[in-house]
């Protein structure tokens, strides 16, 4: 099912307000914190509405925004054979239900080796946040703990205060709604059926050598366009390094990861995710719950 925040976003650009001049902040500006800076880059709390809508109006849309220097970059939700996702604590706000923190595909690095999954750069991810009062005022506390990695890694912790107040006649946009509009389009949609252009056709848990297993991934996508997977297992369990295999007719890829055995047990009954994407940017997310393992061939 298409995400109903995605929805709007097509909404939204369908207008063809996307492609209108963003005006600049005010120097007080109402939906966005004050930037705090590191030795890193810098880093705040940005709304995408200057106020909380009335009653109904959905949940409301902010983004925690980096802004890296050159060379350094940070992490996704799975960060891969090193370094740390951000965690995010909202203790100390006020008028705050839940909050979705939504993250858009990253990007793979490889370095000496080593496979990390992040962003560099700007950085906008997502948060939709539920009211417990629909339509009042909220006070956003968040403290971010995140590590930043170049030659070196650093962890870093940040706290920022937003409050938004309700909107005293007609929701506006803020300056920042093309920002997290944009960065909610590249979060990975839940996949919904094979028809879709990218699709997860097949998963195989194999016996391997030495008690290990393999487990693999075919997908197919319609446009022909090269495809890319990502593989979240539940902890302790780490997938090696994976083998690519793709059919003569460009059909279908078949990627396939040694996971070494964790005290003796194995993935069978245990529920992975999978992030599938190409090189056009299209991106879909599916959970599976796997099987027994079945006969190495």
């Amino acid at each position: 099912m298409t995400h109903p925040i995605l929805r709007t976003i097509r909404g939204f650009l369908a207008t063809g307000l996307a492609g209108a001049a963003l005006l600049g902040a005010a120097a007080a500006d109402p939906a966005a914190t004050d930037w705090v800076e590191n030795d890193f880059g810098r880093s705040r709390l940005v709304a995408a509405y200057d106020a909380v809508g009335p009653a109904g109006s959905g949940p409301v849309l902010l983004g925690w925004q980096m802004e890296l220097d050159d060379g350094w970059k940070t992490y996704w939700r799975t960060p891969g054979e090193a370094g740390l996702p951000p965690v995010f604590d909202f203790a100390g706000s006020i008028n705050l239900a839940a909050a979705e923190i939504r993250f858009p595909l990253p990007e793979r690095f490889e370095l000496f080796g080593i496979e990390t999954y992040g962003y560099g750069g700007l950085v906008t991810l997502p948060l939709e946040v539920a009211l417990e009062e629909d339509g009042g005022a909220l006070r956003l506390a968040a403290k971010v703990d995140y590590m930043v990695c170049k030659d070196i890694c650093v962890p870093l912790q940040e706290s920022y205060l937003l409050t938004l107040e309700p909107a005293r006649g007609a929701q506006t946009f803020s300056a920042h709604r093309g920002a997290i509009f944009t960065a909610l389009q590249r979060v990975p949609q839940t996949w919904e059926s094979a028809d879709q252009a990218l699709s997860v056709t097949a998963v195989r848990l194999t016996a391997g050598p030495d008690k290990s297993e393999r487990l693999t991934v075919i997908a197919a996508n319609a446009t022909g366009a090269v495809m890319d997977l990502i593989v979240e297992l539940p902890e302790p369990f780490e997938p090696g390094k994976r083998t690519i295999e793709f059919a003569g007719d460009g059909s279908w890829t078949a990627f396939t990861y040694p996971i070494p055995p964790v005290d003796g047990a194995g993935l069978g009954g245990e529920e992975i995710v999978l992030t599938l994407s190409d090189q056009t940017g299209a991106a879909i997310e599916r959970r599976i719950t796997l099987p027994g393992r079945t006969a190495s061939r």
